[in-house]
């Protein structure tokens, strides 16, 4: 497992989460995709779509 130093940000997480909520997405709903894609595939894609 990485050690991330707690002074580093992960420059490709802000950026997802920033996208998400451009798109009304919640990081609730971001975790939830991350953790189980092939469910809320249809949800996201949704989303997007509009």
């Amino acid at each position: 497992m990485e050690t991330i130093q707690k002074n580093e940000i992960d420059k490709e997480w802000v950026y997802l989460l920033y996208t998400a909520k451009q798109i009304g997405l919640s990081p609730e709903e971001v975790r939830a995709y991350l953790n189980n894609p092939e469910q809320h595939l249809p949800t996201i894609s949704k989303i997007i779509a509009q």
